[in-house]
């Protein structure tokens, strides 16, 4: 050992059985982690040792998050030192990989996309491709793109013969194509070059002696191409997965594939460090009789060592201006039961896949006109998990399918007074129309680029063709004295072959000309009166683009409250209010966190790597997901009712000691999720849930 001998032993001391031969195996290893089983230990365990052992700087360590590797280089540095932490090489895997990029010409000369500049673009060429096509929601279709960029290498023809696979590869197409001509790439353009050049000997792989990777049942297959490029190489890899929280296969990754390829292509040592520290025996059996129905995932023993007692498992049930029904898991979890009575029912339950009880029957009990079901499961949740923080103490979280759910849950928080954290979907620049409103403000301290111009046009809903006429015009006019002298010329709006189009640029040109003094500074201001000009013309641009959209809900007002926080918000010069915005939104809103007593509120997928004494799962119910694999080419076959799964098995096992389940009745939902019943284990008789018509009003 080396100088670090002390503390290394004295960490690697406190490791358990199953983790301290994984942490000190120098070959290539495969570490299969539970949850909350302690996987961040090992690994840091494992980073030290061979730092001390080899040097800090043959050490590479890759996460996907950056939270997650603040968290690495944090507790790696309490270990030994920031001098050696900083030797090594901790970051996230998207870092690593623009390491190995060629340096050459092609790479230095192109500007990359922010997130929300890569999104507007490709957004608006969704727009374009999508007329007289096939209905499809445009998010769908960019998650569609996304699965087929992260296939390796990339696709000649679409992964299905669905209509969405069909429109995500046509506009791919027509997006890299304007990437080329414009000269710009983004994120997954970078990843896909990275592996290339690796392979063509452009560019050498780490130059690290041990590489660790977090969470590898997250990697698509670029990402799996890159690691295994390095193992090959020589670099002695370790990756670290549970395949069963494999839960991003909607964006490309393939969880259980990507770590058995590993497997397949390597001499290794497998470690199974599946004794979970955190939930309690019956929350955990409940999650592994669920997802121990899946059949592409890897055999492990998981058990639970959390000191928390046996747990507790409730089942609530919402109709229309109903009181709801609850029912508890039985201590030996083959069966749920009455709470007001305290039995266990018998239904004759005995299905190998069941497709739910049927709430039909609810639908005659309840008088019309009550509060909607939604609302009771919503105060329901938040009633019941601030209750028990309270005077239970301890955490809690409330965690939904999709963010559109969180809404009625931060409506009742803040009724009732209970601090709460809200987690967001990622930095609010990344919204497209919220990027492309900043781009139409930009142009009131720096000359128009075809890439805002672009933006902007997005934002006010121009067609993809006239878009292309109006950036042509801006090109053919070059280096004029006024960068906007190509919106005078009459002979663009005669081009144009939409009236409502002409009107809108228009009315654009008039709104920028009305930006002519502030131009001319650069947008530097020093005078009070000019400062209050400004938050003028920004409070008009913000009417001005509300008025051009389509929807007058969320997206609308995003706009206005971005607009609102540049004028009136932040100070400064122009320039200066939008750089202070986009410091305060393009921060990563799960840095901060919650607070010590905040309830959490957030999607399954924001809490993963996460833990709560209590956790609520709303809306139970099955879903066109769950019964028939995700449609319209997401996924194919039965991996959709297999992701539903996991996503229920990483949302269970975030629970320590309480987990409740909560399923809604109304028209469109009517029958409680197959997950509930794959909960039980089988018993004879099989006691499980009588039809939910027994519910009394």
């Amino acid at each position: 050992m080396g100088k670090y001998e002390e503390s290394v032993g004295l960490l690697l001391g406190n490791l358990s059985e199953a983790q301290r031969p994984a942490a000190i195996d120098e070959g290539h290893t495969v570490i299969v982690a539970g949850p909350g089983s302690g996987k961040t230990t090992t690994m840091v365990a494992k980073a030290v040792y061979l730092a001390d052992k080899y040097g800090p700087e043959n050490i590479a360590m890759v996460t996907f998050t950056r939270n997650a590797t603040a968290e690495m280089r944090a507790r790696v540095s309490s270990v030994i030192g920031k001098s050696a932490m900083d030797a090594m090489q901790i970051s996230t895997l998207h870092v690593a990989m623009s390491g190995t990029l060629p340096n050459d010409s092609r790479t230095r000369n192109r500007k990359r996309l922010k997130p929300g500049e890569a999104a507007s673009m490709l957004y608006s060429v969704i727009g374009a491709q999508a007329k007289n096509r096939h209905f499809c929601k445009k998010e769908d279709v960019a998650n569609a793109v996304t699965r087929l960029r992260s296939r390796y290498p990339q696709p000649l023809e679409p992964l299905s013969d669905s209509p969405i696979d069909a429109l995500a590869f046509d506009v791919l197409l027509a997006y890299q194509e304007i990437l080329h001509k414009q000269s710009l790439g983004d994120m997954d353009q970078m990843l896909k070059e990275s592996v290339e050049s690796l392979q063509s000997g452009a560019s050498r792989p780490l130059a690290r002696r041990f590489l660790i990777v977090d969470e590898y049942q997250d990697t698509d297959e670029t990402q799996h191409e890159w690691v295994k490029i390095h193992a090959a190489s020589g670099l002695m890899t370790t990756i670290v997965g549970d395949d069963d929280q494999s839960i991003y296969a909607f964006r490309g990754s393939i969880g259980y594939r990507s770590m058995t390829d590993f497997m397949d292509s390597f001499e290794h040592r497998r470690y199974d460090v599946t004794t979970t520290y955190r939930t309690a025996p019956l929350i955990m059996g409940a999650a592994l009789q669920m997802v121990g129905h899946n059949k592409e995932r890897l055999e492990k023993r998981v058990m639970s060592g959390a000191d928390v007692g046996p747990g507790v498992v409730e089942l609530r049930i919402y109709a229309k201006g109903c009181a709801y029904l609850a029912k508890r898991l039985a201590p030996d979890g083959t069966g749920y039961y009455d709470l007001a009575s305290g039995d266990s029912v018998t239904d004759g339950f005995d299905g190998e896949l069941p497709s739910g009880s049927d709430l039909d029957a609810l639908g005659d009990v309840y008088a019309p006109g009550g509060t909607s079901a939604a609302i009771l499961e919503a105060c329901g949740a938040v009633d019941r998990i601030s209750t028990l923080m309270r005077y239970g103490g301890g955490s809690g979280a409330i965690l939904a399918k999709t963010n559109f759910q969180l809404g009625a849950l931060e409506a009742r928080a803040r009724e009732i007074g209970v601090a709460f954290y809200r987690s967001g979907a990622g930095s609010f620049l990344d919204k497209n129309y919220v990027a492309e409103t900043v781009a139409l403000i930009r142009m009131g301290y720096e000359p128009p680029s075809p890439r805002n111009v672009s933006m902007v046009l997005s934002l006010l809903n121009f067609s993809a063709h006239n878009s292309a006429i109006v950036i042509k015009a801006m090109s053919d006019y070059g280096n004029a004295c006024d960068p906007f002298s190509f919106l005078f010329d009459s002979n663009l709006f005669s081009r144009l072959d939409s009236l409502d189009d002409a009107t809108k640029l228009r009315a654009l040109r008039d709104r920028l000309e009305a930006w002519a003094d502030i131009a001319i500074t650069r947008g530097r201001c020093l005078t009070r009166q000019m400062s209050e000009e400004i938050s003028g013309h920004i409070m008009g641009l913000s009417d001005f683009i509300i008025s051009m959209q389509n929807d007058r809900g969320a997206r609308s007002r995003h706009i206005a409250f971005m607009c609102d926080f540049i004028a009136n918000r932040v100070d400064g010069a122009l320039a200066e209010r939008v750089r202070k915005a986009q410091f305060i939104f393009g921060r990563d809103p799960s840095k901060s966190g919650p607070g010590k007593d905040d309830l959490y509120l957030g999607t399954i997928h924001s809490a993963k790597g996460m833990e709560f004494d209590y956790v609520w799962m709303l809306r139970c119910n099955e879903s066109p997901d769950d019964s028939e694999g995700v449609q319209n080419g997401l996924l194919p076959g039965d991996s959709g009712i297999e992701e539903s799964r996991r996503v229920s098995y990483v949302g269970m096992t975030r629970a320590k000691s309480h987990l409740f389940m909560s399923a809604v009745c109304t028209s469109r939902q009517k029958t409680l999720s197959r997950m509930v019943f794959e909960c039980l284990k089988p018993s004879q008789p099989r006691r499980g849930l009588q039809a939910v018509a027994e519910l009394q009003k």
